[in-house]
C-alpha cells in the first residue's frame, strides 16, 4: 500500500504505511521490514522533492552491500538512492555502492539486482559513457519492471535535453509519458 502511495504522490498514506510498518518492524527487529519502511519513506522523500532528506535516509542501506542486512530489499532501494545522491552531488558515493552491486550482482544472478543496476548505470556514468549506458539499460529486460524502465525512459530524455538534443528526446520522453499513464 506504501509503495503504491508514494508511487501516486499519496505522500500522507505513503508516510502512514512506512510508520506503521517500521513500528511493527522495529518492536521485532525484523530488518527486512525496516527496510521495506525505509523503501516506502525514500520513494515519498523524492515524490515529495526532498531529494537530500531521501539521500540521508536511503545511503546507510546501499553503501553497506555485503554486511549483514537485507539485501533482497536494498537491490530495489538501489535506484531511489542514487536517484536521491546524484543531485545533491554524492555521484561518488553513488558510483561506489554501484560497484558494490555490480560485484554482489555477479555471485548472485538476481533479476531483480540486475534490473536495478541497469536503470543506475547510466545515471552515474560520465558523460563519455552515459549514452552507451542508457541504450544498454534499455535493451536490458525490464519487463517485469515496467516502472524503471519509464524512470529510464525520462532519465535518458532528460539527458539528452541537457546536451541540447531537444528534437531527439522527445522520443524516449514520450515513451515515458506513455509508460507511466499505462
Amino acid at each position: 500500500e506504501g509503495i503504491l502511495a508514494a508511487s501516486r504522490g499519496d505522500l500522507v498514506t505513503a508516510h502512514a504505511a512506512a510508520d506503521a510498518v517500521g513500528a511493527a518492524a522495529r518492536q521485532t527487529g525484523a530488518e527486512t521490514l525496516l527496510a521495506l519502511s525505509d523503501l516506502v519513506r525514500g520513494l515519498a522523500l523524492l515524490a515529495d522533492g526532498s531529494v537530500e532528506a531521501a539521500n540521508e535516509l536511503l545511503r546507510p542501506r546501499c553503501t553497506a552491500v555485503g554486511a549483514d542486512g537485507p539485501v533482497a530489499v536494498s537491490q530495489a532501494l538501489l535506484p531511489l538512492y542514487v536517484d536521491a545522491a546524484v543531485p545533491v552531488g554524492r555521484v561518488d558515493d553513488a558510483r561506489r555502492a554501484v560497484d558494490a552491486y555490480e560485484r554482489l550482482a555477479r555471485r548472485w544472478r538476481s533479476p531483480t539486482l540486475a534490473a536495478s543496476l541497469a536503470y543506475v548505470r547510466p545515471l552515474v556514468a560520465d558523460d563519455e559513457h552515459a549514452e552507451a549506458a542508457y541504450l544498454g539499460g534499455l535493451e536490458a529486460d525490464l519487463a517485469r519492471w515496467p516502472f524503471l524502465r519509464a524512470r529510464l525512459l525520462l532519465a535518458y530524455g532528460t539527458w539528452m535535453r541537457r546536451r541540447r538534443r531537444a528534437v531527439e528526446s522527445r522520443v524516449p520522453l514520450r515513451a515515458a509519458r506513455e509508460a507511466c499513464d499505462a
